[in-house]
Formats: C-alpha cells, structure tokens, sequence
C-alpha cells in the first residue's frame, strides 16, 4: 500500500514545528507556511491529506481552501480555526472544508481523526496496487494493463496515469481539469492540446483493437470510462 501524503499549511513556526514532530511519525510529511508555498508543493506532487490553519498571510485560509478546491484537489481538508462560531465553521464547509477544529485543540484528537481519514485512503482503490474494472486489470507495481485477461497493452507513463484515474472513478465523468491535476499536478489549460493528443494514443491502445469501446468523451465536460457498456 501507498505511503499517506499530508500537508501542512501554518503560518506560525512553533505550532508547525510541534505538529511537525507529532505526525511526522504517521505519514509523510510536508510542510508550507504560506498559501503561495501550498499551492506550489500541490501543484509538484500528490497531496491525500491537508491541515489548513486559517491564519496564514499571504492568502486568506477560506480562499486557499476554496482556491484548492477549484484546481481538482479532492483530499480532506482539515481546518484549524480559532473562531467558534456556528456560521463561520459552516462557511468553510461551503468552501471545501472536511473537518473544522477549533483551537485550542486536543493533539490527540487531531491524529485520531487523522486516523480515520488515513485508514479510510488506505483501503480504497486509489491505494490499492491493483485496480480492476470491466475487462481491464491495471497493476501499479509491475505499470502493466491487460484486457480481457490475457491480452498486455503497452502504455507510456502519461497514458497509464489518465487510465489509472479513469479506472479509479468507473462510469464517472472526470473533468479535464481533474484529470490535469491526477496526470500532471497542474490545472488544465483550455489552449493546451496535451489532454487531448494523450486520451487519442490511449484510445488507439485501448479501444481500437477491441470491439468494445470504452473511453467516452462527455462534450464539454470530460472523460468517462463505461464499465458497463
């Protein structure tokens, strides 16, 4: 199974470091203390987890968590917030917001939720070494697909990472910008053609030797891969 990615974005060191030490021991760890910092370690790797503290300078926490959201981010977001209000906790969930907790908190009750959340990533598709759907067996490890059980399909690195995704979310419309951010860790660009050009080699390699097409294009939404055609 696949390590546990988590962000933390605090502004204030000593808080950092402290939650730094704790956690550090139960994922891997990154760590930013500007929104500007977050958005570019975001936009380098995979993130499965992020604890936003509000209080950050250079971008309002609220507009992080929003601005994370609108670039295809689907991890949890744990918010840390000193306000105890009833309508501004529930404001951030409107934003994206996972959790709210308000400081002063509990550290252990921060990892137990934590906890939760990494035992939940961890038994679904996403981490799981093989991902299977209709007739098509993709296996992360050996980077190998094979359809219909027998036939291997050679795929460049890029092709593998868009099917992966696809498989991940069967007869679920993905936007090119979910996509983008899967494949790339960037945000699509509506004058790029990169999406494209990737999704016709993987049709040539995936459907058209077989009588079964399976990759749809959504017009003016995205990809979707048909398990059930």
């Amino acid at each position: 199974m696949g390590e546990i990615e988590l962000l933390l974005i605090e502004g204030n060191t000593e808080t950092r470091n402290t939650l730094k030490v704790a956690l550090g021991r139960s994922f891997c760890l990154n760590t930013a203390s500007t929104g500007y910092d977050a958005l570019n370690i975001i936009n380098k790797q995979r993130i499965d987890l992020a604890i936003l503290d509000l209080n950050i300078q250079d971008i309002s926490g609220r507009e992080l968590c929003r601005k994370i959201r609108s670039i295809g981010v689907i991890a949890p977001i744990f918010i840390l917030t000193s306000n105890s209000d009833l309508k501004a906790k529930l404001d951030l969930f409107n934003v994206g917001a996972d959790d709210v907790i308000v400081k002063p908190f509990s550290l252990g009750e921060l990892e137990a939720r934590l906890t939760v959340h990494k035992k939940r990533l961890l038994s679904s598709k996403e981490f799981s070494k093989i991902v299977e759907t209709e007739n098509l067996v993709l296996d992360k490890d050996k980077h190998s697909v094979t359809r219909d059980g027998y036939r291997t399909i050679e795929l460049r690195k890029k092709e593998f990472a868009i099917l992966e995704c696809l498989m991940m979310n069967p007869d679920k419309i993905m936007s090119r910008t979910s996509i983008s951010t899967h494949v790339w860790n960037i945000e699509y660009k509506p004058w790029s053609n990169s999406l494209d050009v990737h999704i016709k080699n993987l049709r040539d390699k995936i459907d058209k030797p077989f009588k079964k097409q399976i990759i749809e294009t959504v017009h003016g939404y995205g990809y979707r891969l048909v398990s059930n055609k």
